[in-house]
This record gives C-alpha cells, structure tokens and sequence, in this order.
C-alpha cells in the first residue's frame, strides 16, 4: 500500500490528475491472500479491475486480442473490460503470473514478456488490438502482477516493476490472526487454543486455510437447529 501511495503521489506531482502508479509484482506463498487484497484495493479507490488468471490461460489472446481471420478469436480482456467499465485507468490484475502458458503455434518462450509493451509508459501508448486491427493507448492501467515464484517471472517482467515479496506467515502470526478474527465474527473464544495449536502443529499454514476453518466455525455457529 505504501509502494503505491508513493507511486500515485509522484505521478500526481507529475501532473496527473487520474490515479496512477508504477506496475506492481506481489510475490508470496500461496493462500496469503494476495487476491483478495486487490480486489479489496480497487473496492477502496472506486476503480473497476480487469482480472486476468495466467493459470487458465493458454495463450497471449487475453493481451493482445487474437486476429479475426480464426473463428475463435476475440478481442482482448483489456479492451473488453475498458469498453465495459468506461474507465481509463483501472486497475489490471494479473494473477498466477508465473503460471503463463502458451501453446499456439509461433508461441514465444516466455509468454509473460507478451506483457512488456504494456508495462513502460514509452510503449503503452500504442499497443496493437490484433483482433480489431487499432492500437490503443494503454498508458493509464494500473498493473498488479501476482505470483508465487518470483524465479518464473521473467527478469525483464521483473525490472518493469516493482517488486514486493509477502514473507511465510509464522504460527505466530497464524494464531494472532486466527484470534482477532474470532472477536471480529463473534465466535466462541473456546476456538482460540484449539487454532493456535492447530497452527503451531502446522495442520494450518495459511490464511486461506485458517479463514476455511474460521467459515466452517461460523456456519455450524448459524445452522439452524433441529427440535
């Protein structure tokens, strides 16, 4: 949050009148909840996010819009989400980075470099929709990369960026987490010893796990009883 209030603030100074900052690359283990964290970010600045999983996809389509000579093209996620939302500065996530893949035909090595043009403000300004045959100018996005590998990202992704690596959550940590959320959803506080054995155990090592055991807690809490 600080990388990007010093970023905004800096382009504000730069005569900006629009929120914008540097592409951002989050790394951290998964289930740390780097997801969440965004799409509670773009919820925070009244921005609409454009939502891109290089886990699922298996080519560049989503960037760059696939030529309309093949039937199952389409224009790209991009500019389908700026034509949706009508906002030229959204935030533009890109989840699972590290996970990219290409498998079309001429596809390069590294498909995540597809993303270079976007990232440097010298080259968004005109970067070709292949399936609408126009270059648009893509200098306002707000770029989020997430990842769990930083050693799969390409260093030249890598240097376009700036980079912010999420340390393990301790058992420690787990357990204070695993309390304050007890207090906030108003659960039974017997909960508390048994989750911060649970975490000191390791049978939970992430927040993704310990908020499924926290949501389990909480429906048997409101389930309705049978007389």
């Amino acid at each position: 949050l600080q990388a990007i209030r010093e970023s905004a603030h800096l382009s504000l100074a730069r005569g900006a009148n629009y929120l914008h900052f540097r592409p951002l690359l989050i790394v951290s283990a998964p289930g740390m909840g780097k997801t969440t964290l965004v799409q509670l970010l773009g919820e925070a600045l009244g921005l609409p996010l454009i939502y891109l999983d290089g886990s699922t996809m298996m080519t560049t389509v989503d960037l760059t819009g696939g030529d309309s000579v093949f039937r199952s093209s389409r224009p790209s996620a991009i500019f389908q989400g700026l034509n949706r939302y009508e906002v030229g500065n959204p935030l533009v996530v890109f989840d699972e980075i590290d996970k990219l893949a290409d498998v079309s035909q001429g596809a390069r090595n590294t498909p995540a470099e597809a993303l270079l043009p976007f990232l440097e403000q010298r080259t968004a300004g005109r970067v070709r929709e292949h399936f609408l045959q126009i270059d648009l100018d893509l200098r306002f996005l707000n770029w989020i990369l997430l990842a769990n590998d930083l050693d799969k990202v390409p260093r030249t992704v890598r240097d376009r960026c700036k980079v912010i690596q999420i340390p393990p959550l301790t058992p420690k940590d787990l357990a204070a987490i695993a309390e304050a959320e007890i207090h906030r959803r108003h659960l039974e506080p017997g909960l508390i010893p048994a989750l911060t054995r649970a975490c000191a155990r390791g049978q939970i090592k992430s927040l993704r796990k310990l908020h499924k055991a926290l949501d389990a807690a909480e429906a048997s809490l409101r389930r309705p009883r049978l007389h």
